[in-house]
């Protein structure tokens, strides 16, 4: 799991840790949505290896460093609507169609799955709509390329369709701390992950959860449940995360240091095995 701030306040945060188990989250590198807004699906196939597997996970954390800015892209139940084999479920899927149309639904939106896109961005810079477009359609194709029943195929993209109100809704967490200068949005995107990670566990996202979370929280106090974690409020002081800010940079020069030192042994050793001519 990821290493805990030194703060002050993190060890209340520690005392309720609902971390991910290693098998419920996937973490891209930046270069995953650089590369799929600039060159495409084809550009990011082989990313992903076993695509019923990924659509299992619960959360896909997504970092994006754009425009010279940093922020944090979490998808969330990639796959609820599919089933292991990769194939959608399409009695659950039809039911929230007929939910967004405005047609009752049989099932409880409490006992259906919900998904949606999470935008962490200690700045706003990035855009909500942008970011969602890029994945969603990413998400579809990916789904799409595994799919063997055609007939299937829309109902797939009314599931990956953008839109706040639709299936699959990209949302921005309210009440979150931001950066109060120009210089730690990369300091903030890692404090996003880290605190996420270590408090997902306990949510609970149903459809209606996504729903209510849509509006803003109002019913259930699904924004607070984000916003006003104790890990999240952990480093919503600014001498906190100037701890972090020193922590990451003794971290940076330390891979830095070994990076060194092991291109060193290798440059020695290619040195010391190239040989003389005949």
């Amino acid at each position: 799991s990821p290493p805990s701030p030194a703060v002050s306040s993190v060890e209340t945060a520690a005392s309720q840790d609902h971390s991910l188990d290693p098998e419920e989250f996937h973490v891209f590198t930046s270069h995953f949505f650089t590369t799929l807004a600039t060159s495409g699906y084809d550009a990011v196939r082989s990313w992903v290896k076993d695509v019923p597997k990924f659509l299992q996970k619960k959360y896909v954390f997504v970092p994006i460093c754009r425009d010279m800015h940093w922020s944090l892209c979490v998808i969330c139940n990639p796959g609820a609507y599919f089933k292991k084999s990769g194939e959608i479920n399409k009695e659950i899927a039809q039911t929230l169609l007929n939910e967004v149309k405005g047609q009752e639904s049989d099932i409880p939106l409490d006992s259906l799955p919900g998904s949606c896109i999470l935008l962490f961005d200690s700045l706003k810079c990035h855009s909500l709509g942008g970011v969602s477009r890029v994945l969603l359609g990413w998400l579809k194709t990916l789904v799409l390329s595994i799919s063997a029943n055609k007939k299937h195929e829309a109902v797939i993209n009314e599931v990956f369709k953008k839109g706040k109100k639709g299936i699959f809704p990209a949302l921005s967490p309210q009440g979150i701390p931001y950066q109060t200068n120009g210089c730690d949005c990369g300091v903030f995107t890692s404090l996003y992950f880290w605190a996420f990670h270590s408090m997902a566990g306990k949510l609970h996202m149903t459809r209606e959860w996504v729903q209510d979370f849509s509006a803003g929280g109002r019913r259930a106090g699904t924004q607070y449940e984000i916003s006003g974690d104790p890990y999240f409020e952990s480093f919503s002081q600014s001498h906190e995360v100037g701890l972090w800010r020193e922590k990451m940079k003794e971290e940076c020069e330390r891979r830095k240091e070994l990076w060194r030192k092991n291109h060193s042994s290798s440059s020695s050793n290619s040195s010391s095995s190239g040989g003389g001519g005949a």
